[in-house]
């Protein structure tokens, strides 16, 4: 990444860390910087553009097999080293929907590379039924980290992850179930 785009991606994170997301401008990111409103957008479109920077750079280690297969893990542990500027973005529902479609959006892809491990032939209608899945898991996953940030991050980690085990084997369970219903019903006729 540029100096200069890694500077703004780094002060926007600051500027959240001492606000809060809605009192974060263009300006003000500028103003910390010293530079022009036109470097921020030579860079990014929107201030939501460079946040999703953020979470890309945060995220971009999360690229070998082992994190792959504990994403959850490697994301609760990017919240914790950045707990002030995560917490702020929890804070409204507008900063939560945002923050929460990115996580959302990497660990959906980070399961599905994970499946992609496992499954031999791992083609494209394999992967049209175990999507829904995968966002499924993905999307209790971001509920509960949701849940541990508005708490202030007291729980571990390993329990967080314990939970997440736990709602995603019971969910797994009934979605098999359901799906087995479903085939068995539609081979019957």
């Amino acid at each position: 990444m540029k100096k200069r785009k890694f500077t703004l991606v780094n002060t926007l994170a600051n500027e959240i860390e001492k606000a809060s997301y809605q009192k974060v401008s263009v300006t003000t990111i500028c103003d910390e910087v010293g530079c022009w409103r036109q470097n921020f957008y030579y860079y990014f479109d929107s201030i939501d553009e460079a946040i999703k920077e953020l979470v890309d750079v945060d995220i971009k280690d999360i690229s070998d097999f082992q994190i792959k297969a504990n994403a959850l893990r490697a994301i609760l542990t990017i919240i914790q080293k950045r707990k002030v500027f995560y917490s702020k973005m929890f804070d409204t529902a507008e900063s939560e929907n945002l923050i929460c479609k990115l996580f959302l959006e990497k660990l959906v892809d980070l399961y599905d590379n994970l499946a992609s491990y496992f499954v031999r032939g791992y083609s494209n209608e394999c992967k049209a039924f175990t999507r829904p899945i995968l966002i499924q898991f993905a999307m209790a996953d971001i509920a509960l980290i949701s849940d541990w940030v508005k708490s202030g991050m007291k729980e571990p980690i390993d329990a967080v992850e314990r939970k997440a085990i736990t709602s995603n084997r019971d969910f797994f369970a009934r979605t098999m179930e359901e799906y087995i219903d479903r085939y068995n019903a539609e081979h019957k006729k």
